[in-house]
């Protein structure tokens, strides 16, 4: 130490701030668990605080808990810098603590410096929110307009009963912190999720370059490298401090260490000009050094892509960022193993792979690791390729009401097969999707066989319950499509308040219920099954047309009018509602208000037979008999059935 006291002990600043922001780290994770708390006494609390939940915002402008907590940090960002990714960021703690772990057991992990694997973060970033603003402009002329969501759409409200609603689940959370925690830190370096994938931290980096607050040299810096030394973010603190006066890398997350190890006490916080806006870094800035030469990097960019492609989705559980994460371990083993092959020197932090034109044995055993993961990846691919392949064409099915080609069909139901076949195991939504094929195929043995085997596994799964029903009605077996659906119902507990999931789940097994009483001549009983399905989601227009269709069945013309009316309000684009909203109209004699709701049905669907054939019926109730010539001509163009009951119509007109 100097005279004077001017250098104080390095040890004692480092203490001194890395336990201030392990405090502040200990108080959010404790706010998470208070807010689990909370949901789990309370049964309804704040939507969950993630970032993943702004993509909602930015594609549909449904605005939700996690976008309104993103604005505020990148708001906060732009203004004082990076302090939200080192002092609240529970991913970077993991990878402090990873890193910090790592280190006691004497591995000081290096970093990889890639410009492909540098240029990941950010393209994830541009994929995520600008994408889907293009994507609405492009199809709508306009970007999404903000609004808040309700409760019937659970997934988007600010509060919600399903807490977990967008999170993984426990296997995908484990990989997800063994990932992005001593895994990445172990092979990228320290921080290399935040710097390499992480599309919010690509935002905040944006954000930091319009940033007045920096970390900026007082004095003169002496040039010691001791703030360098202790940059986990890899950034040349010193070197910076000298040529710009402030730290300016975008990189910078403001943990302090740096202001900590200065020995003059130099580095402070201030207000200062931002990067973008000075002129010496626009025109130059400090020359980073890279690891990998153009032909790597492009090897690099190629496995990333390709892995992640392979893997998002895979088994419908590998989410987006952790599908990047696999692609970047791959792109990096990539190059370690090409470095090997070619003989030039390859180290994995402490292990040599190849030095000295030799290949050691560490480097063979890695490249033969690597080769049967590689593997693994390009089967990973080929399943996913097959799961696309089904999703597709179920999708498709439910679009066109299962009208699809037979040659479609059956290459589906081979993809199908194949992921049966050969996939590590299967999910429970790749077992419906089969059931699903099995079903468009005519093929309702084995549809009802792995139905029956999905519900054993998942007892609750509503959308298999549905299948099974329709599956047993289409083999001619209403009783049992009734039994299915009466024991779903008596198995599903009362929904509990606020759990807007659970009363929708109920309602669409009485709706169901409902529909196969009134298929059957049951109108009562499909009333009451309707009632009930009313009363857990009164605003589904739906429920209410199949009331308004059971008034019909039993010759109550006003209760019918009163329910189609109501679907109408619910949904006014849909053709079915508004043409038997007219048909009750002509049937109470308002031919008038008939011919309102017909027309519109027939603006809304051209090619609706049975509306131009009633929308003719109350022209001609009018007395306008030319025009409604014109419409029974079309109607009977289109439907040929009706051909005599326009002939009755005319007859009894005359």
């Amino acid at each position: 130490m100097e005279a004077g006291g001017s250098m104080r002990p390095l040890a004692l600043d480092e203490e001194r701030y890395s336990r201030r922001r392990a405090l502040v780290l200990l108080a959010v994770h404790v706010a998470a668990g208070l807010h689990i708390a909370h949901w789990k006494l309370a049964g309804r609390t704040l939507a969950p605080l993630e970032f993943n939940e702004a993509v909602y915002t930015f594609a549909l402008g449904v605005v939700t808990a996690g976008f309104l907590l993103l604005a505020v940090a990148v708001l906060a960002t732009a203004v004082f810098g990076r302090y939200f990714c080192s002092w609240a960021c529970h991913i970077l703690a993991l990878q402090d603590a990873s890193h910090w772990l790592l280190r006691k057991l004497g591995i000081k992990p290096r970093p990889l410096r890639s410009r492909a694997l540098r240029t990941v973060g950010t393209l994830a970033m541009a994929y995520m929110f600008a994408a889907p603003l293009l994507v609405h402009f492009v199809q709508e002329g306009r970007l999404p307009t903000l609004r808040f969501a309700s409760d019937s759409a659970g997934w988007g409200s600010l509060a919600t009963s399903e807490f977990w609603r967008n999170l993984p689940g426990p296997w995908i959370i484990a990989l997800t912190f063994v990932a992005c925690g001593p895994l990445a830190v172990y092979v990228l370096g320290s921080r290399s999720f935040c710097t390499t994938v992480c599309p919010y931290g690509a935002l905040f980096a944006l954000a930091d370059r319009i940033a007045p607050g920096r970390l900026v040299a007082r004095g003169d810096c002496s040039g010691c490298g001791r703030c360098t030394a202790v940059c986990t973010s890899h950034i040349r603190v010193h070197r910076e401090l000298t040529q710009f006066g402030a730290i300016v890398d975008k990189d910078c997350l403001r943990d302090l260490d740096c202001m900590a190890a200065c020995p003059d006490g130099n580095i402070v916080f201030r207000f200062s000009t931002p990067p973008l806006f000075r002129a010496a870094l626009a025109r130059r800035g400090l020359p980073r050094k890279f690891d990998l030469t153009a032909s790597e990097e492009v090897l690099v960019a190629v496995v990333v892509l390709a892995t992640f492609l392979a893997t998002r989705g895979l088994y419908d559980s590998v989410p987006f960022l952790v599908a990047l994460t696999l692609g970047v371990f791959a792109g990096a083993t990539a190059w370690l193993c090409v470095r090997v092959m070619r003989r030039r020197e390859a180290r994995l932090q402490k292990i040599v792979l190849a030095k000295g034109g030799r290949v050691r044995r560490a480097g063979v055993a890695f490249c033969g690791v690597s080769a049967l993961l590689a593997a693994l990846t390009a089967h990973s691919g080929w399943i996913r390729w097959n799961e696309l392949a089904v999703e597709r064409t179920v999708a498709a099915a439910d679009k066109r009401g299962g009208a699809l080609e037979p040659e479609r069909l059956a290459a589906a139901r081979a993809s199908a097969n194949t992921v049966r076949r050969f996939g590590l195991f299967e999910s429970p939504a790749a077992q419906l999707r089969h059931a699903r094929i099995a079903e468009l195929c005519g093929e309702l043995e084995e549809a009802e066989n792995t139905l029956t085997d999905l519900l054993a596994r998942v007892p609750q799964l509503r959308e298999a319950v549905l299948v099974l029903a329709r599956v047993h009605l289409a083999r001619g077996r209403s009783s049992q499509a009734a039994e299915v659906l009466e024991r779903a119902i008596d198995s599903t507990p009362t929904p509990e308040a606020g759990r807007q999931d659970q009363a929708e789940h109920l309602a669409e097994l009485h709706l169901r219920r409902g529909e196969l009483a009134l298929r059957e001549g049951e109108p009562a009983a499909a009333a009451e099954h309707f009632t009930t399905a009313r009363s857990l989601k009164p605003d589904w227009a739906l429920v209410h047309y199949e009331l308004g269709a059971t008034c019909v069945a039993r010759d109550d013309w006003s209760g019918a009018r009163e329910c189609f009316e109501r679907a109408c309000e619910l949904a006014p684009g849909e053709a079915d509602f508004r043409n038997n909203l007219g048909f009750v109209l002509l049937r109470e004699g308002r031919a008038v208000q008939a011919e309102v709701e017909l027309r519109a049905a027939v603006e809304l669907a051209p090619q609706h037979a049975v509306a131009r054939f009633n929308l003719g019926h109350a022209l001609l109730a009018l007395g306008r008999a030319s025009q409604a010539r014109t419409e029974f001509d079309a109607a009977c163009k289109l439907d040929p059935r009706l051909v005599a009951a326009v002939e009755d119509l005319l007859r009894s007109a005359r």
